[in-house]
């Protein structure tokens, strides 16, 4: 709890294993782009903005091991937050610039 309190969750809200997600999403699906959208003030509650990438050739999503999908099944918070710092792919940018992003990404 102490970590999810450093992230900014003072008020028990979270998404559960949510993050899982993008962390599947990072790792096999690089024809998608993502950016996390909010604040880190203890009232915000962080969403994802996910859409597919609009650039000609893009790489096709990589099939996911069983072995691979377990990994990320088994993380725990910590794991996704060392260091009580989000990984890079969980950095939060302001929702009008993810917004921004997002629509310019799929036009």
């Amino acid at each position: 709890m102490k970590l999810k309190d450093h992230a900014g969750h003072k008020d028990g809200r979270g998404q559960g294993d949510v993050y899982k997600v993008l962390i599947a999403v990072s790792r096999f699906h690089p024809e998608l782009e993502y950016r996390v959208v909010g604040k880190r003030d203890g009232i915000d509650n962080p969403q994802a903005l996910i859409w597919k990438k609009s650039e000609a050739g893009l790489p096709a999503s990589k099939r996911a091991s069983a072995a691979q999908l377990e990994e990320i099944a088994s993380m725990n918070y910590s794991d996704a937050f060392p260091d009580q710092e989000p990984l890079g792919i969980f950095a939060l940018i302001p929702e009008a610039e993810g917004i921004t992003r997002a629509l310019y990404g799929v036009s």
